[in-house]
């Protein structure tokens, strides 16, 4: 064997670990991003949910407050403020839960999913 075929044979087991280095380390980013990301989605999911601390007075909350409730959106929450802001009468605009369904959007379903989050003193 020639001194110039070991060079070559040298070069070519350079280039075969190289390439074989390079193949595991680009399926170890692989599945880091999937682990990665899955981690991120399931995460996002989690922190969609809300947990209130007590129940919320439609009388006095403001539309920050009101829209961390089931089904009520920035839209309906400001028609509950809008709502209890043009109601003229004395006392309360919402005094039971069927109050909530004179504001467009909330009928009897919607209501009876907030009666455990809402308060009327």
């Amino acid at each position: 064997m020639s001194t110039e075929t070991i060079f070559l044979k040298d070069i070519n087991g350079q280039k075969q670990t190289q390439l074989f280095a390079f193949v595991i380390a680009a399926i170890i980013s692989f599945v880091f991003s999937i682990l990665l990301s899955a981690t991120y989605f399931s995460r996002s999911a989690d922190g969609c949910k809300v947990i209130l601390d007590g129940a919320i007075n439609p009388n006095t909350a403001e539309a920050s407050s009101l829209v961390r409730l089931a089904n009520i959106g920035p839209r309906r929450a400001e028609a509950i403020v809008k709502y209890r802001e043009t109601v003229d009468s004395e006392g309360p605009a919402f005094r039971r839960i069927a109050d909530m369904e004179n504001i467009r959007g909330i009928g009897p379903r919607t209501a009876e999913k907030l009666r455990p989050w809402l308060c009327f003193e």
